[in-house]
């Protein structure tokens, strides 16, 4: 049974006239003028007389109800409170089979949805596009394009050919190395200097590729690994992302080092769009619907990665000022202190006292300083390197710009200076063989974290399996072609065959 407004205000009024009554019942008499004292038993007869019906919360306006504090978690929230200084790149990639008629709704997503406006990089294969098609065709506001069109080195129709957009407001900095176009593989390798990005990454390397599924996949994945290993050496330490249609390519055996980020369904409930980056666990992804009448779910890369300078905290180190007024006050102490009084006690004793003393008498007449080593420092920074950026901020705080540009050379020569009198000493302590320094400072140039050590396993059974899927992992291996190209060094065999980068051809060997 339905009831009216005017019924609902009735029933709330009688209601709330009972409860009035049976509480005055209930209240005792006040003993005094300044207020009214209630027993426990009193205000338990209180509580108990309430309607079940009625909350006190339910009587009270919105404005005035208590308000749940703390604030939203998550990946997305995090990068929206900065949306163009995300720790890694955020990507949108898609197999969009024909830009040209899907332009404008690529357009429309990127003024309205705010993921595609703060998105880093957008990658796309299966653009159509040729060169009769301009660039302002297919431009997007505050997005450059840059193009990999198919050519007739591919051998195939028209179908095909990948592009990137790169948002202005996270990276003006692109430079593009290289565009391939074959049968087997058509790629676009970039590499970017954003304007925001971590300490230990000194620039980011991003490629598109596209796979035609009637290409060799072998050939297609040595060709991307022979380009990744001569960008990681041009660029040491660098970010290295590889996206694209792969269909039935994998660059697991060929880069062993990376990792793919991509693990829901990108066609139907096939994944052929993959994402390979030379960091592990860097991204989550997630899929939205196709763009117009594609058969390819758009796949949004978020980053979860987490930087250097947040994953340790940083080392507390403590120096002593050494001055000509503190080497006076100290010989001055020495000089004023009674040393018969270390006469007393044994002869052992005494060394430790004496040595006790006079590391109080450097601790009270000497200052010291502490400073804080942060886990993103780089090893060649010192502190006159540190004092001259504070000078380059106050030229410019003062606007002095002749004094600023003098400064920045300045800067440039003693970071130079610093890195060769580093690498100086990286190689005198080779020389001299002092190996495990110099193997230290080694993986802290070139960024390599170091391995993780076993833990102890002390359940017998959990061991020998463990062992047995280490060791089996070889039987399923493949490496008759390396083999016998090691076997037969002078037989020429024609590389699209087993050829692989040197670098990889010789981790394989050695696994």
């Amino acid at each position: 049974m339905q009831l009216n407004l005017h019924n609902t205000t009735v029933i709330i009024l009688h209601i709330l006239w009972i409860v009035t009554r049976n509480s005055r019942a209930l209240l005792p008499e006040p003993r005094d003028n300044h207020g009214l004292t209630y027993t426990r038993e009193a205000l338990l007869q209180l509580r108990s007389s309430m309607p079940c019906g009625i909350k006190p919360s339910s009587v009270l306006p919105a404005e005035k109800r208590p308000r749940k504090r703390g604030k939203r978690g998550g990946v997305r929230t995090r990068l929206r409170k900065r949306p163009f200084k995300p720790p890694l790149p955020l990507i949108i990639m898609s197999n969009v089979r024909s830009l040209w008629n899907k332009i404008d709704v690529l357009h429309a997503k990127c003024r309205v949805e705010r993921t595609y406006d703060e998105a880093s990089v957008i990658a796309l294969t299966e653009t159509w596009l040729d060169e009769a098609t301009p660039d302002a065709e297919v431009d997007l506001d505050n997005l450059t394009i840059i193009r990999a069109d198919r050519t007739k080195k591919s051998g195939k129709g028209r179908v095909g050919g990948v592009c990137m957009y790169i948002n202005d407001r996270w990276c003006k900095n692109i430079k593009t190395h290289n565009k391939i176009c074959t049968p087997d593989v058509e790629m676009l390798t970039l590499s970017l200097r954003p304007f925001h990005l971590a300490r230990e990454f000194p620039t980011v390397v991003i490629s598109r590729l596209y796979v035609p599924p009637s290409a060799d996949a072998n050939t297609a994945a040595e060709t991307v690994a022979c380009i990744i290993s001569d960008m990681q050496g041009k660029y040491p330490s660098t970010l290295v992302f590889i996206t694209g249609d792969f269909n039935s390519c994998r660059l697991d055996k060929v880069l062993p080092s990376f990792h793919q980020y991509v693990d829901i369904p990108t066609r139907r409930k096939n994944i052929l769009d993959l994402c390979y980056g030379s960091i592990p666990d860097a991204y989550t992804s997630r899929c939205q619907a196709p763009l117009g009448y594609c058969d390819h779910n758009i796949i949004i890369l978020f980053p979860v990665y987490t930087t250097e300078l947040k994953w340790y905290k940083p080392k507390t180190y403590s120096t002593l000022q050494w001055s000509e007024g503190s080497i006076t006050c100290l010989q001055g102490s020495l000089a004023c202190t009674d040393w018969d009084v270390f006469s007393n006690g044994s002869l052992n004793e005494r060394p430790s006292v004496i040595t006790d003393y006079i590391k109080f008498c450097i601790s009270t007449m000497v200052p010291v300083k502490v400073f804080k080593k942060y886990p993103n420092s780089k090893p060649w920074i010192t502190p006159h390197i540190m004092h001259s950026f504070k000078k380059k901020q106050l030229a410019f705080q003062q606007q002095d710009w002749v004094s600023l540009k003098l400064i920045t050379r300045q800067i440039e020569n003693e970071i130079y200076k610093a890195k060769l009198r580093y690498k100086e000493k990286l190689e005198l302590e080779f020389n001299t063989m002092n190996t495990r320094q110099a193997f230290q400072k080694v993986r802290t140039l070139t960024g390599l974290d170091p391995q993780p050590r076993l833990a102890a396993i002390n359940d017998p059974t959990t061991f020998a399996e463990t062992l047995n899927t280490f060791y089996s992992q070889f039987d399923t291996m493949d490496c008759s072609e390396e083999c016998e190209a090691l076997l037969e060094p002078h037989t020429h065999t024609p590389p699209s065959q087993y050829a692989r980068p040197p670098s990889v051809r010789r981790m394989y060997v050695g696994s």
